[in-house]
């Protein structure tokens, strides 16, 4: 019937004429012949290419209410090298709440300008095929990419009220009796700094306050000359845009401000040559001074940080200001002249405050009796607080006292658990309890101490009132840091409908405890605990299928406990896959979430191993804990109200709900980038197989585990996206041929055909047209390509320039670089040259075969490599003279060595004489008659 209707029916047209397979051993045929691995490559990169079109027309209908994202570097060592250098650095990829692809583009870096044109070019799809735009983004670092992602998703922050970090600390504001002066002319400033330097006399020098602003372009990352001076004296602020160096070089007016000595020096670079003869010196650097006095834990400390340990109050501080291009023009906005004025009068505020603390002093054998003193460990941490004796005795307690040790008075003891030295007790054992070493009778807890380890306490800080937004973390003279916990009842609700939670732009919360433990775990006795503590804190299973849970695990084992907390915690421990896919949990909001990480944080951090006495957090531990713990007031970990992160994906035999979570990255980073990097079973793959195979990948993901997120069932079918397209047509034509309860649409198959065809970028990120022109690049040419012979014509083709865009990597390329370095006008200026400019000049110079084009992030990424390079030759050639010295002395110069004669080879016949065959015996007589005679 089939033949028939193939050559009479109306169906004729639909065939093919098409000849059978010859036989293997066919001369006139293949005969044997296997195609070579090129053959399969280019048929393998036809095939999918052919439907491409249809496949990312597929990708681009799917819905991102949920965007997790994550970028991988496994696959980028897959790829083939140009010349040794990676053609990309990063592969983003994103995925929607289902865990389905829904981008995944190589990047010249893992910065934002690689990845924020992917996402915007989602938000027309979205539009097209009537999704609603994303409501949540999941990244690993949201400091970073927080803004830029708000700029991409507007929706993002709609009807959310940004969480306000609330501080029981006034704000900082700048007093009434203060004022400020511009000074905008050099007549201006030379009259009123002669008036302030004629006041200087030996007894009362000069002390003026100090800081400098220079404009920066945050798009870009250049930063210009130093558009304005302030200097604070005698309660009036100096905005100065013009001349100042008499003041400025003269040692006995004491400049007084925060990282003073790098503005000036910053400040001296950008003045003209003539002016750069004389240094700027006469410098006072706040940071410094609260170091000192222990009220910062390093010398460079920011000015809110200065403010809220020093002087108690907090000042708000608008980054749009801080970093402005604004900071160069000559009329400055009223907003930017308060911040200058404001920044000038805390430095004087500060500085005040830390001149009225005294210092701590090494103690010695001359410190006077009755000073207070704080003792500290080798190590730099506090032991324990009192008084020195007023007495210097010779012995004490049966241990002589040198002039190097001191005798004190416990008042306060910070580590009971420190070891005091057996030379310092009569028992000449150490002991662990400083109050059991104190002498008796004496009416008091004695002890003697090293000096070195005694520093004169400091007079305090003024008394701080509980804030909740300070978290302050140890110092290395402290054991446990002291996590201040904000109260619940100070922080004000924030709403997303009703939540407590910033923008959803949120941190996974995977990559809390992999930031803490690859950053200074010292054992991995308690990792396990630590890790279960947080995790248990970090999600709290739904109160209702808590119970429902310990109920079903009594019915399975037919036994009724009557502690349901001991079964459920039972259950969760031999078989956590089981819990966590039945019962939902949630992170809760951030005042509660904060309490309990702090909680196990002061648990575990100070914890020490029993073998090495090492900490279980480090210092670099202590700093990340404290930037989470900062993200976890700002929300970024909590869950946001009225978005399901949880999906019902069918029952198990007895009834209970199954539930798939898509809260953090997890699905991008193990359950996409784990399972890519399989496909590659070879290394030096073109950047053309590699797109086509992610595209392919990508295909069977997506209807893989789409299929199973959405429905709970399994995918059963095939991978042809194109012919999937073609058959839902034909349902779609030839429905109304069938029954009424005909389903045509295809068990709910979105036919790409049906609308129009999106521009999504897939694989490799075409560049648009603004930044072909910034770059003085050139839109793809297919005859300019064929004429020319151009390399690499197909990446260039899907970048849409018509030469591709390569990190520098050819020889001529290196040689033109240097002929820049060397005679470029961009490579004279006292900071990094401007990288745009600099590609531009280069992409003049593209031909396509020697040298192509070029990105500022390549220009700075080579300009790295250039300078460690000139660095490493410079080192070489100021050690040429030794290295000739240590060659000269290993030549020999005694002449040629003693002639030593050759053996010649033999064989082993030659060495092995050959065998004596032994004497013949000679027969006795008497011997053959007594053998004869025994037998």
């Amino acid at each position: 019937m089939v033949s028939d209707r193939s050559s009479h029916g109306s169906l004729s047209s639909c065939w093919t004429a098409t000849s059978p397979f010859g036989d293997f051993r066919a001369q006139d045929g293949y005969a044997g012949y296997v195609p070579h691995a090129p053959y399969f490559t280019q048929f393998y990169d036809m095939l999918v290419e052919e439907s491409a079109p249809a496949a990312r027309q597929l990708i681009a209908s799917l819905p991102a209410d949920i965007i997790k994202q994550d970028h991988s570097f496994k696959a980028i060592k897959c790829l083939g090298k140009t010349d040794g250098v990676p053609t990309f650095n990063a592969l983003f990829t994103t995925v929607n709440q289902y865990s389905e692809i829904r981008s995944m583009n190589f990047t010249p870096s893992k910065g934002q300008d690689g990845w924020a044109p992917v996402l915007s070019a989602m938000l027309p799809s979205l539009v097209s095929f009537g999704h609603s735009p994303p409501k949540i983004v999941f990244t690993d670092n949201i400091r970073a990419d927080k803004d830029k992602l708000l700029s991409i998703f507007p929706s993002l922050s709609a009807d959310v009220t940004p969480v306000q970090l609330p501080s029981a600390q006034d704000l900082l504001l700048f007093p009434e009796d203060w004022s400020y002066v511009p000074l905008t002319m050099t007549y201006q400033v030379n009259h009123q700094f002669n008036i302030i330097m004629n006041q200087h006399t030996p007894t009362t020098p000069i002390v003026a306050m100090f800081s400098i602003k220079w404009p920066i372009n945050a798009a870009t990352g250049k930063v210009g000359r130093v558009g304005l001076i302030q200097i604070g004296y005698q309660k009036v602020v100096y905005l100065i845009q013009a001349g100042i160096k008499l003041f400025l070089c003269d040692s006995r007016d004491c400049k007084v401000g925060i990282n003073v000595t790098s503005n000036l020096q910053w400040l001296h670079v950008d003045c003209i040559p003539a002016s750069r003869l004389t240094p700027f010196a006469g410098q006072l650097d706040v940071g410094q001074m609260a170091s000192e006095r222990n009220a910062a834990h390093i010398g460079n400390t920011s000015m809110a940080t200065l403010c809220t340990n020093v002087l108690r109050k907090h000042v708000t501080q608008d980054p749009m200001i801080c970093i402005s291009p604004l900071w160069g023009i000559s009329e400055l906005p009223p907003s930017f002249i308060q911040h200058a004025a404001l920044d000038i009068y805390a430095t004087w505020s500060i500085y005040h405050a830390l001149t009225a603390i005294e210092a701590p002093q090494k103690v010695t054998f001359l410190t006077p009796g009755g000073t207070a003193v704080t003792m500290y460990a080798p190590d730099g941490r506090t032991i324990a607080q009192g008084v020195i004796t007023p007495d210097c005795l010779a012995s004490f307690g049966g241990v002589n006292v040198t002039k190097t040790q001191v005798i004190m008075v416990i008042h306060k003891v910070l580590v009971p658990a420190y070891l005091i030295s057996g030379s310092l007790l009569s028992s000449r054992q150490s002991s662990a309890n400083i109050h059991s070493c104190s002498a008796n009778g004496l009416g008091g807890c004695f002890w003697i101490s090293e000096d070195q380890h005694l520093m004169s306490s400091m007079s305090t800080l003024p008394a701080n009132s509980d804030s909740s937004n300070d978290v302050n973390f140890p110092s290395p003279f402290e054991t446990v840091p002291e996590l201040d916990e904000p109260d619940s009842e100070a922080i004000p609700e924030q709403t997303v409908g009703s939540s407590s939670v910033d923008e959803t732009a949120l941190q996974a919360i995977s990559q809390l405890l992999i930031d803490i433990a690859i950053s200074g775990i010292n054992f991995i006795n308690f990792l396990f605990p630590f890790t279960m503590d947080s995790i248990d804190h970090l999600h709290m299973p739904s109160v209702p299928q808590f119970f429902l849970q310990i109920s079903m695990i009594s019915k399975q084992s037919r036994t009724y406990w009557h502690d349901e907390t001991s079964q459920y915690h039972a259950k969760l421990i031999s078989k956590p896959e089981w819990i966590l896919t039945r019962v939902r949990c949630y992170v809760p909001p951030r005042e509660i979430l904060f309490s309990h990480v702090a909680a196990v944080v002061k648990t575990y951090g100070p914890l020490k191993d029993a073998t090495t006495g090492q900490l279980l957090f480090n210092d670099k531990a202590w700093e990340v804990t404290k930037n989470i713990l900062e993200h976890i007031r700002n929300g970024y970990y909590s869950d946001p109200p009225d978005i399901p992160l949880y999906f019902e994906i069918g029952k198990d035999k007895d009834g209970l709900i199954l539930y798939r979570c898509c809260r953090g990255t997890n699905d991008v980073e193990n359950g996409v980038h784990q399972n890519l990097i399989r496909r590659f079973t070879l290394f030096n793959v073109s950047p053309r197989r590699t797109v086509n195979m992610i595209q392919e990948y990508t295909i069977c993901h997506n209807m893989q585990v789409g299929t199973l997120n959405r429905s709970g069932l399994r995918y059963i079918g095939h991978f042809d996206v194109p012919l999937k397209n073609r058959v839902a047509s034909l349902r779609e034509h030839t429905s109304h041929a069938f029954r009424q309860d005909f389903d045509s649409h295809s068990g709910g198959w979105v036919n790409g055909d049906n609308y129009e065809e999106m521009k999504e970028p897939f694989g490799i990120l075409a560049f648009d047209d603004d930044t072909l022109r910034r770059g003085g690049m050139l839109p793809f040419s297919s005859t300019f390509v064929k004429e020319n012979k151009i390399r690499y014509e197909h990446l260039g083709w899907m970048q849409g320039t018509r030469f591709a865009v390569l990190p520098v990597h050819s020889r001529e390329e290196r040689a033109l670089f240097q002929a820049y370095a060397e005679s470029s006008l961009l490579f004279s200026g006292p900071q990094q040259p401007d990288f745009v400019a600099l590609a531009s000049h280069m992409n003049a110079h593209a031909d396509g075969v020697h040298v192509f084009y070029k990105l500022p992030k390549h220009m700075r990424t080579h300009y790295k490599a250039w300078l460690d390079f000139s660095n490493e030759k410079s080192s070489v050639t100021l050690s040429m003279d030794a290295t000739n010295r240590i060659c000269a002395l290993l030549t020999s110069h005694v002449g040629c060595p003693p002639e030593i004669p050759t053996a010649l080879p033999q064989l082993l016949s030659e060495t092995v004489s050959a065998p004596q065959n032994p004497p013949e015996p000679t027969n006795n007589p008497w011997q053959l008659q007594q053998l004869l005679a025994d037998h």
